[in-house]
């Protein structure tokens, strides 16, 4: 359990600075209460630097998350145009799913992902990166005319292959900058498999999974695919119950401090 799995971007908000995308913590970073007033932050890239510094020290992995293509209305309140109905939209305020979530027929889509994935992955020395992909509604999508154009010009049978090809398309571009990606949702409906095999799972550690073949999908029903064959895994919800550690009183605390609301 020696790995930090970083959540850092939401609907309610974006918390990593991204130099190519200054909306992100212009706007994406804060969200408006339901008091009026406003909340949030992120994180700079010299405080991430210090955390993973920090981390390392103790022989602690940090692994970055960056949500796609649901949880994106923070992502999408900065910069609209990647969003099917072209907004406007507003950090989330509240806390549940949102039906708005990237196009995944709009190529500036991936242009906008992988340019921020690039600045992640120059932050994070793991090995591992997470691209979300659980929780992602596709009402916008079956109203798109760009994403049903999508399904037409990749030969695909709905939305849930087309979010599969969402996927793989990123999880292609990390494998050539040799990150495996570790998406969070079942790409498409698993009884659409040919040969699937559900298999179910009540406790599982995840190094256990890993070592038979690489991450596809993980979710609520998770779904995993090996190198090895074409057999289609699934696998129960897995809940993972943490008591919060209690840091050593004798360990510095971090340099850095946590913005505040302008």
């Amino acid at each position: 359990l020696n790995r930090f799995h970083w959540h850092l971007t939401e609907d309610q908000g974006w918390r990593i600075a991204i130099d190519r995308y200054p909306r992100l913590t212009e706007v994406a970073a804060w969200r408006r209460s339901e008091d009026g007033s406003t909340y949030g932050g992120f994180y700079t890239k010299d405080e991430i630097r210090h955390v993973v510094r920090y981390a390392k020290e103790r022989c602690i992995e940090v692994i970055p998350e960056i949500e796609m293509p649901g949880h994106s209305m923070a992502a999408l309140a900065a910069y609209p145009e990647l969003g099917c109905t072209g907004g406007p939209y507003e950090v989330g305020s509240r806390w549940g799913i949102y039906d708005d979530i990237y196009c995944a027929g709009n190529d500036r889509v991936f242009e906008f992902l992988q340019g921020v994935l690039e600045e992640v992955l120059e932050l994070f020395p793991s090995p591992w990166v997470h691209i979300g992909g659980d929780e992602a509604p596709k009402v916008r999508w079956e109203k798109c005319p760009k994403c049903q154009g999508r399904i037409r010009a990749e030969g695909l049978k709905d939305e849930f292959e087309l979010q599969s090809w969402f996927i793989r398309r990123m999880e292609a571009w990390l494998a050539e900058r040799a990150a495996p990606a570790r998406p969070q949702a079942p790409a498409a409906k698993p009884d659409d498999r040919p040969g699937f095999q559900p298999i179910k799972i009540r406790w599982v550690v995840e190094q256990s999974i890993a070592c038979l073949g690489r991450y596809r999908r993980l979710s609520k029903d998770y779904e995993y695919k090996t190198t090895h064959s074409e057999t289609w895994i699934q696998i129960s919800t897995i809940h993972l119950m943490l008591r919060r550690l209690r840091p050593n009183p004798k360990s510095p605390e971090p340099k850095f401090k946590y913005p505040k609301p302008q």
